[in-house]
């Protein structure tokens, strides 16, 4: 049968540090939410050794913005392991 949604667990809230384990019931698979208001991932993911490399785009107006600077939005780059989407390596932002 087909997956839906609901069925992958949501590693929002449980994976993404370092410091803790993932304790998500992955089930089948699992699901990541962005978080921040108008974050959207533009670009295909690519995964090296085990680590997915993924990055999103954050509009102007939804991280902080510097002075003096023009209103181009900003972006993140997440690292986690396909297996559970725990974070594999620490990333400055």
């Amino acid at each position: 049968s087909a997956l839906v949604h609901a069925d992958l667990g949501d590693v929002t809230d449980t994976c993404l540090t370092l410091e803790s384990e993932c304790t998500a019931d992955l089930g089948p698979g699992w699901r990541l939410a962005l978080e921040v208001a108008g974050e959207k991932s533009l670009a295909t993911p690519t995964t090296i050794g085990g680590t997915v490399y993924f990055t999103t785009y954050l509009p102007p107006g939804t991280a902080p913005e510097l002075t003096c600077t023009p209103s181009e939005g900003n972006g993140r780059l997440y690292a986690v392991s396909f297996k559970n989407a725990a974070a594999t390596r620490a990333i400055a932002s």
